[in-house]
């Protein structure tokens, strides 16, 4: 399977969010960890060599490889509104549900709580509506 690695993160500076290669470096003595991300350039999607840029760990997310029915794209933590399911549910569908990488795929939750198997594969319609680190406050609507 061909899948696109990358990963985002919040940057420690508080300039927004960096898309990249995701790079943990221990502190020279030891004592912490840092954490990176190799920026991409926009326009050839190649790693921008020599510049690595601090992140905040509890906010870096892998791409999932999958798209939301505008076109963007979806990480861990992504905070998703679905309209339409690839297969019949009966009931109503749940709405803004987080992305969590868990048992080896990404998977819907709701809050903490799994859905049971219902991962991106079986969206048909739906968009990312915020995340987990920006939009905390979807999850509890």
């Amino acid at each position: 399977m061909d899948r696109e690695i990358k990963f985002r993160g919040k940057r420690l500076d508080g300039a927004g969010w960096v898309y990249g290669y995701y790079l943990p470096l221990r502190h020279d003595d030891n004592s912490h960890m840092h954490y990176f991300i190799v920026p991409l350039d926009e326009n050839t999607e190649t790693p921008d060599e020599g510049l690595l840029i601090e992140v905040d760990s509890e906010t870096v997310s892998q791409y999932t490889d999958f798209k939301d029915k505008n076109g963007v794209e979806i990480y861990e933590k992504d905070i998703i509104r679905i309209n339409e399911l690839t297969f019949n549910s009966s009931g109503k569908l749940p709405e803004n549900l987080n992305v969590v990488f868990c048992y080896g795929e990404f998977q819907l939750f709701r809050g903490k709580q799994s859905l049971m198997g219902l991962n991106l594969l079986y969206i048909k319609d739906g968009e990312v509506i915020g995340n987990t680190t920006d939009n905390p406050d979807l999850l509890e609507s």
